[in-house]
């Protein structure tokens, strides 16, 4: 993913840990523009990371990837529905510039 959107244009940042990710939201300044997480991230639950960026950040898009079967992805919609893997990196990328042309954050 990361090199799908160095190659489409984008500035990407990371982490393999929510708590990494957490504080990586926190310190940027100005905030990112899109936030892209997985159910699971290292040890943190996605719904738990996606809570706190909402809480701090509420117009900030968040592309939620689940792997998960579609049947138990709807314990983790918190604003940020369950995108299913695997996906086409054309699909990928037109999601997230989907995203962005709708958010506030990206402005």
């Amino acid at each position: 993913m990361a090199r799908a959107l160095h190659d489409d244009g984008y500035v990407t940042e990371i982490v393999d840990d929510g708590e990494a990710a957490w504080e990586m939201a926190r310190r940027a300044n100005p905030p990112f523009g899109l936030v892209i997480t997985n159910t699971w991230i290292g040890t943190t639950a996605g719904d738990d990371l996606m809570t706190a960026l909402r809480a701090r950040y509420p117009g900030l898009p968040i592309l939620h990837l689940s792997a998960a079967p579609e049947r138990d992805r709807h314990d983790f919609d918190h604003g940020a529905p369950p995108r299913p893997e695997p996906f086409s990196v054309p699909r990928f990328l037109r999601t997230v510039r989907g995203m962005l042309a709708e958010s506030d954050v990206a402005g």
